[in-house]
């Protein structure tokens, strides 16, 4: 029978990180690099390029995968009248086909299918916010009704859709680590107002947590030249959190703390991790 030892070397991480848009989500993420992990990013806020400037040593830059999906605009309708409808969005669904088979599509490499990486790799999700809008963009064409106010049944195929998703991600089959950027939605339930993963609707963003054994937040803390960015650990004010390693100190470095949340699970560097 395994230990609880052998249970953490051997499980991935799987981790939403929480934050306001320019806490540093996305930036956080060049310590893994840097550690030694090779990242496989859904991007769908078209917000890398920060880690481009972070992440200087060309070899190291080769560990970084990035898939772009964003689903295009087109105005139609004329003078006040006019909106922007998505005719033929394709992000949602393309990212499921990443899911089941990871195809670079800018140099053609075959990476297999997500289920059969190991601990050496993070698949990244950036960010939960905009891959539910996907699912509801892609709903909406579906339905007919690209140009118009989605109806409550949209809203609720859209949450199940992303509901399965996150299924998928959290499935024992998916054994690489996940983190999972997202933008803070607040919720009011039973009188009481929390921060949570920014979902669709007000059913799903309370569900989230349950797909992550780790729930982190990027904060700025001060402001002007004497900002700084941290990774927290613990609750903060209405905002639950949950770190299932006690030992870490509430705040860490945002330059360095996903790493040291890695390193601190494993008990070690990725190469412990990559040889379970």
């Amino acid at each position: 029978m395994p230990t609880l030892t052998d249970k953490a070397l051997s499980a991935p991480l799987k981790i939403v990180v929480l934050g306001d848009s320019g806490s540093g989500k996305t930036s956080a993420l060049a310590s893994l690099v840097h550690a030694g992990y090779e990242l496989f990013i859904l991007d769908f806020d078209n917000g890398t390029d920060i880690l481009s400037q972070l992440i200087r040593d060309p070899a190291l830059r080769k560990k970084v995968h990035v898939e772009t999906l964003t689903d295009k605009g087109q105005l139609i309708g004329g003078g006040t009248g006019q909106k922007i409808a998505k005719m033929n969005p394709q992000a949602f669904p393309k990212a499921l086909n990443l899911l089941q088979r990871w195809k670079d599509s800018h140099e053609g490499t075959d990476f297999g299918p997500v289920s059969s990486w190991g601990l050496d790799r993070v698949l990244v999700v950036d960010s939960l916010s905009f891959f539910g809008m996907a699912a509801l963009d892609f709903v909406l064409a579906r339905n007919g009704r690209p140009s118009e106010q989605p109806w409550q049944s949209d809203w609720g195929e859209a949450m199940r859709m992303l509901e399965q998703a996150l299924q998928i991600i959290y499935s024992e089959e998916i054994h690489c680590n996940v983190v999972m950027n997202t933008h803070i939605e607040y919720v009011t339930i039973d009188g009481i107002t929390k921060g949570l993963p920014m979902g669709l609707g007000q059913k799903l963003p309370p569900k989230i947590g349950r797909y992550f054994n780790f729930m982190l937040m990027a904060k700025s803390r001060g402001t002007g030249d004497s900002t700084k960015r941290v990774l927290l650990t613990k609750p903060e004010a209405n905002i639950e959190l949950k770190c299932p390693i006690i030992s870490l100190k509430r705040e860490l470095p945002l330059e360095t703390g996903l790493a040291e949340v890695f390193r601190a699970w494993r008990g070690g560097d990725m190469k412990a991790a990559a040889a379970q």
